[in-house]
């Protein structure tokens, strides 16, 4: 990232220069899970009784945003939608919908599949 045009190195003396010079792996403060996320309301649940038969027990999630906008029905056309367009592709890009004319993404990452505005990313 650094030594790159446009980007600016770390003052000489400073912690981040040290690191970079010494190549030493930066130490993680905190991290943000995705339990966390639901724990907090950020992300919710979609008929987790259904994942077995639905994603193979892959969680199904949704932001907050996206539950306080629409019904659970809509939440479950969009994921119709979603399996019905991308699930069969190896294309880790999210899929792009639209409901009630604001688009919706459907991420699939390796830990859940995860239906969010794109401002929620």
């Amino acid at each position: 990232m650094y030594g790159l045009p446009g980007i600016e190195q770390p003052p000489p003396h400073s912690t981040q220069h040290f690191i970079l010079k010494h190549k030493l792996p930066m130490e993680i403060i905190s991290r943000y899970t995705q339990q966390d996320a639901i724990n907090d309301g950020v992300l919710r649940e979609v008929l987790k009784h259904r994942w077995p038969e639905l994603t193979h027990g892959k969680p199904i999630l949704a932001t907050s945003r996206i539950f306080d906008t629409f019904s659970l029905a809509a939440i479950m056309e969009i994921w119709n939608d979603y399996v019905a367009n991308k699930a069969n592709t190896a294309d880790r890009e999210p899929f792009v919908t639209k409901m009630d004319s604001q688009k919706v993404w459907v991420m699939d990452d390796s830990q859940a599949y995860t239906i969010m505005f794109p401002s929620d990313y």
